[in-house]
């Protein structure tokens, strides 16, 4: 078959290409796009291949054409694309420069997790075989012994590949060459020697590859910790207390489960992350129940599980207490005021009933939160506590030394989202004022139980004041003033 092609002078010939190359174009688009965009990469002939010398172009129209195939299988330029959206293939990319073990630890490691046998994978040489030894490790995986689309196989796969420092491929936004170009040859999957490369051969090779059906294993579930992500690993209680008391109950879960223990211990217990760690760490040690693979086997130290424990609770603290979340009150006894409060109160505004409501209310918020040496509250909160003109507040609170000025530019700090966190100097007292056996939280409910010698002596109110506040005998119902 023959097909016209321009030259650089104006005259065209014709372009003879091998019947078998469009079985390679059919092979290629399995797993990438051959629409743009594209890459072609063009080397320096004759010249020594390194990265320097390489020329990555971007095609953003048309496809790639069988002269460009035919180019890449000649080792003239190198083709490669995004993902399809149901790749047939996945491609462990091993970069020995960024590598956690030797080449064949890796690949070793990522059979082992898989449960694979040597026709469930093919490995190949990259661009970068003959000056580095980079190389790719091909897999076929399906789904309950279907095809699956890419993000499934990304979540599944990509933490077995950060284990031993490799990426994965194909990518939906970053292209990946094809394969079979004269400097991908396939390799010895013992000694990773380059075999003889034909790739007639190697089309039919690859696709007789044994699918893998991930269904059937056991991976480890990541969390990727993005400080933006929606918090959706806090448990309900009773999924909790089963976690506590029993432990880890299946192979896959340790990651998660470490997480979901320190959500429920920065938001239900209301514990000091140091606390926390602590706690799940006492927990991990006596209740993997060898459901975890990587203690059990040693391939994770104890160190490694610390470091992974702290990553956890440092998100979870972080994200629950930038945002819009508070210590559940029905966890926590200590949920009101005290009586020393009320003295505070007077003693930074005397005879001033507006500011001292709105001191009440943000000393209500912070009381559960006081052992924090910083307290996030967000532009929501101030303005339930001191209205719209909460910065003239904020003021006040700086001029008399209650509150410091937060950080410009905290960390994680998102505008709308997640808020700043401020230094407030109150006293800490957990001998709130009750009544009815119940911690009192709005400020007319608390003022109506004090003698009017207090309010009149210590708050300085006026009489008309303390009139209006005692002359109804029975304390309203108790409302949460921050709802």
């Amino acid at each position: 078959m023959k097909n016209k092609i321009r030259q650089s002078n104006g005259t065209s010939q014709k372009f003879n290409y091998n019947p078998n190359l469009k079985e390679y174009d059919n092979f290629c688009q399995q797993t990438t796009d051959s629409y743009a965009p594209f890459i072609l990469i063009k080397k320096i002939p004759g010249q020594k291949k390194t990265e320097s010398e390489k020329q990555v172009y971007t095609i953003k129209k048309g496809r790639v054409s069988l002269q460009q195939r035919q180019g890449h299988l000649d080792g003239k330029l190198m083709t490669g694309g995004r993902s399809k959206w149901y790749p047939v293939f996945m491609i462990f990319d091993i970069d020995k420069s960024n590598m956690k073990l030797s080449a064949a630890e890796a690949v070793d490691y990522v059979q082992d997790q898989l449960h694979m046998k040597d026709y469930n994978f093919e490995i190949n040489g990259s661009l970068s075989f003959r000056d580095k030894g980079h190389f790719h490790i091909y897999i076929r995986p399906e789904w309950n012994n279907q095809p699956t689309y890419l993000k499934k196989n990304r979540d599944f796969l990509l933490p077995i590949a950060k284990k031993i420092g490799a990426e994965l491929y194909p990518q939906s936004w970053r292209k990946v060459c094809d394969p079979f170009s004269p400097f991908q040859p396939r390799l010895d999957k013992e000694t990773l020697e380059p075999l003889q490369h034909d790739w007639k051969q190697l089309i039919e090779i690859y696709n007789s590859i044994e699918p893998i059906d991930l269904s059937t294993i056991n991976g480890q579930e990541e969390f990727s910790f993005n400080y933006n992500a929606q918090a959706a690993y806090f448990p309900d209680q009773q999924e909790i207390g089963q976690l506590i008391k029993k432990g880890l109950q299946q192979y896959g879960t340790r990651h998660k489960s470490i997480l979901k223990l320190a959500c429920f211990y920065s938001i239900s217990e209301n514990v000091l992350p140091e606390q926390a760690k602590r706690l799940i760490w006492k927990w991990i040690i006596n209740k993997h129940n060898d459901q975890s693979k990587d203690i059990s086997s040693g391939a994770m130290s104890w160190d490694a599980v610390s470091k992974e424990i702290t990553k956890a609770v440092d998100w979870a603290y972080k994200k629950y207490m930038r945002t819009n979340n508070k210590p559940s009150p029905v966890h926590n006894l200590g949920y009101g005021i005290a009586q020393s409060h009320l003295d505070f109160i007077s003693d930074v505004f005397p005879r001033q009933i507006s500011n001292q409501k709105k001191l009440f209310k943000l000393i209500c918020f912070y009381a559960p939160r006081g052992h924090w040496k910083y307290v996030f509250i967000h532009s929501d909160i101030w303005q339930a506590i001191a209205g719209s003109k909460y910065k003239n507040f904020q003021r006040l609170l700086l001029q008399r030394g209650i509150m410091t000025l937060p950080e410009k530019n905290p960390d994680f700090y998102i505008i709308g989202q997640q808020s700043k966190r401020f230094q407030l100097h109150i006293p800490a007292d957990k001998n709130y004022i009750a009544y009815n056996q119940r911690n009192l939280s709005a400020f007319n409910d608390v003022m109506a139980i004090q003698e009017p010698e207090y309010l009149k002596n210590k708050l300085k109110l006026d009489p008309r004041t303390i009139y209006n506040i005692k002359k109804s005998e029975k304390v309203s119902d108790i409302i949460d003033v921050l709802k």
